[in-house]
Parts: C-alpha cells; sequence; structure tokens
C-alpha cells in the first residue's frame, strides 16, 4: 500500500512502474495502469507527457498504437505528411515516395474516437417541441459495431463515408472500445423526423454494413448510445427522468435494454447507485435526487460510464441500451427516449405499465409493438 505517482491517491496498491521521463521506477496504482498508455518505442508508461498515434505491427487503421514524445524524435519514426501519424520503421516499411503512410495511400483512414464535423446539420422543425421548456427536443444516436476481421473495418468506413461525403446524415468514427470497431454517429432529429425520414436511413446505413459481416447483435459490448439535446430539459426535469430510470432499472435491464450478462455494467452502471453510496458515505442525508446528483458532480465522483451520462455539455446521453441491426428496434428505442421527456415533465403521473399506454396514444407504432411482444403491456 501506498500512494500513485500519477493519481496522488494514497493507501492504495501500487506497483513499480517505469514512467516515461522518469529516471527511477514509481509507484502506479492499478487505475492508472490500466488508464495510460505504453509506449511502443521505449515500453515506458505515458504520463504527464504528449503521446502520437503509432503505426507499429500493420497498416490496419484501427491497428495504432502510441509512442512517447521523446522516441517520435528518433529516426525510428517517420511521420506521415498527410494523417500526421507516425510510422515505427522497425516492424513496418515506409516506402512511400511522397511521405504517405499506407492507410493514407489506400484512402482507409478512420477518424478518431473524438471526431465531430466542423457542421453538424439539425433534421426536423424546431417548433416540434414537448411543452415545458418551449425548447425542441433533439435526438441523435451512435450504433457501436465490431467486426471479426479488421480488414473489413476501414474498407466499410470508405463505404459508408462514400453514401455521405458532406455527413449531413451521419458520419464514422473509431470506437477504441471494441476489438475491431467503428462508430456510426447520425445526426440529431426531432422524434416526428426520426418517424417518417431518419429511420430510412438508418435502413440504408444497416443494409451496408451487414454486407460486412458485423458482429453487433452476438457482441455485448457493441451499444447503442442515445442524445438528448439538453436544452429540452429543465434540471430538475433531468432529475426526474434518472428518477424514473432508477425505480424501473431492474425490468428496463432485463427487457428494454435487450443485455444479457453483466459485463456490459462496467460501461453503464446505473448512476444512482454510485450517488446514493457517496451520499451515505458522506453523511449527506435528506437531498433530492436533484441535490444529489450536483453534489457527486462537484465532488467528481461520477464518470460517463454510467446508465445516464449527465457530463455532457450539450446532451444527456442514455448508454444502456444494446447495438442492433434491425432498424424496428433502433426506432424503438429512439421512441423510448422521447417518451422520457414526456415522463420527466411530470415524474409522479408516470410509472413503468404507463410507457405502453403512451406509446401508443403517441403512435410510436414501432416502441409499442416491441412492449407488447415483451408483455410490458402488462402488470408484474
Amino acid at each position: 500500500m501506498g500512494e500513485c505517482f500519477c493519481c496522488k491517491r494514497k493507501n492504495v496498491i501500487t506497483i513499480k512502474t517505469p514512467l516515461c521521463k522518469e529516471k527511477e521506477l514509481k509507484d502506479v496504482c492499478m487505475l492508472c495502469l490500466n488508464q495510460y498508455k505504453v509506449c511502443c518505442g521505449c515500453g515506458k508508461l505515458i504520463f504527464n507527457s504528449s503521446s502520437a498515434p503509432v503505426y507499429s505491427n500493420s497498416w490496419l487503421p484501427t491497428d495504432k498504437k502510441r509512442g512517447c514524445d521523446i522516441c517520435l524524435r528518433t529516426p525510428r519514426f517517420k511521420k506521415c505528411k498527410v494523417c500526421g501519424h507516425f510510422v515505427d520503421t522497425e516492424t513496418l516499411d515506409f516506402v512511400a515516395t511522397d511521405g504517405r503512410c499506407g492507410p493514407c495511400i489506400k484512402n482507409l483512414h478512420i477518424p478518431g474516437h473524438l471526431y465531430i464535423p466542423s457542421k453538424i446539420i439539425f433534421h426536423g422543425d424546431r417548433g416540434d417541441y414537448i411543452k415545458s421548456t418551449g425548447n425542441t427536443l433533439f435526438i441523435g444516436i451512435e450504433l457501436e459495431f465490431d467486426f471479426p476481421d479488421t480488414l473489413a473495418t476501414g474498407a466499410l468506413a470508405k463505404t459508408l463515408t462514400a453514401l455521405n461525403p458532406g455527413k449531413e446524415d451521419f458520419w464514422v468514427k473509431h470506437d477504441g472500445s471494441l476489438n475491431n470497431g467503428i462508430e456510426v454517429v447520425f445526426a440529431p432529429r426531432t422524434i416526428k423526423n426520426w418517424n417518417r425520414f431518419g429511420i430510412e436511413r438508418v435502413k440504408t446505413i444497416i443494409d451496408t454494413i451487414i454486407d460486412h459481416e458485423p458482429v453487433a447483435n452476438s457482441s455485448d459490448k457493441c451499444g447503442l448510445h442515445i442524445h438528448l439535446s439538453r436544452r429540452a430539459f429543465k434540471k430538475s426535469e433531468i432529475a426526474n427522468m434518472i428518477d424514473f430510470l432508477d425505480a424501473n432499472w431492474k425490468k428496463i435491464v432485463m427487457l428494454l435494454s435487450r443485455r444479457k450478462g453483466d459485463r456490459w455494467l462496467r460501461y453503464a452502471t446505473n448512476i444512482m447507485e454510485n450517488v446514493n453510496a457517496l451520499c451515505e458515505a458522506t453523511k449527506k442525508t435528506g437531498l433530492s435526487t436533484e441535490e444529489k446528483l450536483q453534489y457527486a458532480i462537484a465532488m467528481k465522483k461520477i464518470n460517463r460510464y454510467t446508465n445516464v451520462n449527465i457530463l455532457n455539455p450539450n446532451t444527456i446521453e442514455l448508454r444502456f441500451f444494446q447495438g442492433s441491426l434491425n432498424p424496428s428496434i433502433i426506432l424503438s428505442c429512439i421512441q423510448f427516449a422521447a417518451i422520457l421527456k414526456y415522463v420527466a415533465e411530470d415524474n409522479a403521473h408516470y410509472d413503468f405499465n404507463a410507457i405502453y399506454k403512451l406509446a401508443n396514444q403517441l403512435k410510436y407504432n414501432e416502441l409499442a409493438t416491441f412492449l407488447a411482444a415483451k408483455e410490458m403491456a402488462y402488470e408484474w
């Protein structure tokens, strides 16, 4: 037990570890060991140092490692003049006479997981709002796909990009949480636009993806993340929505999320479990859910890997749905996300069984059909 050199936490289990720019071994906790990257040049942990992507073992767009700034200044590493990525010349031949790396020559690059287009198109009438704030509820989705063969990943990204060169409807980026994964991000739409037009675009993309044999259904790590525009919610409504999900979490996990096992929970734990545990440990009693959430954020004790990620500045992210290749299931999840806005506006008047009735009332046919098939319309 000791103090971690990286995060400065005390009384934690540490391991003597070589760190970049440090001459002696340092005590590093397991959390930091999993968080920081290892330099493919010197083999040391990259801490407090700039680093860059490096093609080390193959030219595959998803097969990149990291190099520390010290190693990257040595002759061993060559920088591509187009993408800026480095090539480890000890394991790969950098033979392009014009200074391009292999993926740039083949045009198979996939943007990194932080990529966002310079301009995002919002689809739908801005008058399509649900009452409370007067701001339109826009819904965007992220679909994750994994592939058994990394060679297919870059080719698929190239094909999808050609279908939508202006990125008006969607864009593609790398997903580092999967083995050979990509993430297809669909531009935000109103629920009316999703029901009328958006799902047809999803069908087109799904058909293209299926040709490349993804494993979205068989891999429990592949998720469907839904983003709701934050401006459409009051702060109290965000708390109401989280209260509803917390009260019905077991039912949602069993049926609506379509998840199996518990491995996926490391990416989408129930946010209130963490928040309530923090309040109990610090003896913060008598707080409302809204006050508890604000306290947990101030204490920096919640992260984005919860069922509801409230740390994004512009969106509220629902992270508990499993990925799918079925457009009707995808639309039913989007419709459920829209219904959560109604729940958030008047939490006391909705229980889990009322979701089915509300789906029928709003003519969210895909969600109503899915709930009926899962027998969620009946009393528990």
